[in-house]
């Protein structure tokens, strides 16, 4: 869902191809142009706050876009955007993706930009990242819970509460959304452990889907529900958490939606804790947590 904090990126046309940015959060002035052939970073330590703007610029490149104007700007995040677990990689990538294309007079659909801002992540900083979080900005709209299919990139939205709506005042909801910084950091591009999840995934889908006898890509959306039930058994236990947060979570997010939709809070917060607690104990994207949330539950 859209709230209220963000990147804000304050830019005017440079009178050549030359980027100039500064940044509210970190030291320096980074220079470059974007007539430069821009090369994917091979080593994620090296990636700095600036790769994000040189990898909008290789996206766009890459895509075959002409870039003869660069940008003067200045960036900075919006209420510690940083600190609060938040998509701010996602937000910055694509507000350098919207300045330069302003600039250059490019027209792209929300569609092309989620997916340019895949190739920055995937691409030229080394990240498996999916389209969640692009698409997420791009594509949602205020009051209402986006609902996104992944394999199509296909939005569709969801009210909270259809039979009260009229109800409301002025639109307002009868909830606030509270964002909780635990203090702790992490810095997503400079870790191993997001794309050691993803091709754990990808393993998990290829032994489901050969011992089903199916010579598909793999991926665990390829694996039928039925499939997996009959053959989850094989995985080794590492495989099979991570299979079985996949697979819980594609049920939770259409009991979330329906419940969203009845405007039954307590359900779909039941579900938020349950998606949370699985992230934590299948997929340990949250091994920091792990103690405290055994602690909690």
């Amino acid at each position: 869902m859209t709230i209220n904090y963000g990147v804000l990126l304050g830019f005017v046309p440079s009178d050549d191809a030359e980027v100039v940015l500064q940044s509210g959060q970190f030291k320096g002035v980074t220079r470059f142009r974007v007539d430069d052939l821009q090369k994917p970073i091979e080593n994620r330590g090296n990636i700095t706050w600036e790769s994000y703007a040189r990898g909008a610029v290789y996206a766009l490149q890459n895509s075959g876009y002409d870039l003869r104007k660069g940008i003067i700007g200045y960036i900075s995040g919006v209420n510690g955007l940083d600190s609060s677990g938040l998509s701010s990689s996602a937000a910055v990538g694509i507000a350098y993706l919207l300045a330069l294309e302003n600039v250059n007079d490019l027209v792209l659909s929300p569609v092309d930009n989620i997916q340019l801002d895949k190739s920055i992540e995937n691409k030229y900083l080394g990240l498996e990242n999916g389209i969640l979080d692009p698409s997420a900005i791009l594509l949602s709209q205020y009051g209402y819970l986006t609902f996104m299919d992944c394999k199509t990139a296909s939005p569709s939205y969801v009210y909270f509460s259809e039979l009260s709506k009229s109800q409301q005042p002025q639109g307002r909801l009868p909830f606030k959304i509270l964002l909780a910084f635990s203090g702790l950091q992490h810095n997503l591009p400079k870790s191993r452990g997001y794309n050691m999840r993803v091709f754990e995934c990808k393993e998990a889908a290829r032994a489901l889907l050969c011992a089903s006898g199916c010579e598909d890509a793999p991926i665990l959306r390829k694996v039928d529900p039925g499939v997996y039930e009959a053959q989850k058994c094989i995985l080794d236990e590492n495989l099979a958490r991570r299979a079985e947060h996949y697979f819980s979570e594609m049920k939770r997010v259409v009991k979330g939606r329906d419940a969203w939709a009845r405007g039954d809070l307590q359900e779909f917060g039941q579900l938020i804790s349950a998606s949370g607690g699985s992230s934590i104990v299948n997929y340990e994207c949250g091994l920091s947590f792990r103690h405290l949330y055994s602690s909690i539950r």
